[in-house]
């Protein structure tokens, strides 16, 4: 009888701890895509930075390969800005955001997360 109490002790630790890191990614990445919406040229830097300061607790639970998609389409954005290339900026931009989104989703409690 004590295992399963432990048994069920420990599910419902790792129940609350992924119902927690999900909020948290999430509320992550609705902080930064909300930056990249309201960002000046001068900005994306800065944006960047913070996404990578963060970027080893998000990867704990988003696959790598989102996450290669953001850092690729934030080195594309800066570059464009820096070349006052502004057609390709906003293509980026909007790349960008729509990442940032599948990322958001892909880290809350759903199907798609689970598959």
């Amino acid at each position: 009888m004590k295992n399963v109490r432990i048994a069920g002790v420990l599910l419902t630790l790792t129940l609350v701890a992924v119902v927690i890191n999900a909020i948290a990614v999430r509320s992550i990445i609705s902080g930064i895509l909300d930056e990249v919406e309201t960002a000046e040229a001068e900005d994306y830097t800065e944006i960047f930075d913070k996404f990578k300061s963060m970027e080893t607790y998000i990867s704990l639970s988003v696959d790598h390969e989102d996450m290669m998609n953001i850092e690729l389409a934030f080195a594309e954005l800066i570059g464009a800005v820096e070349a006052d290339d502004e057609k390709t900026a906003t293509v980026v931009k909007s790349r960008l955001k729509h990442s940032l989104e599948h990322l958001r989703q892909l880290s809350g409690i759903n199907i798609d997360s689970i598959l």
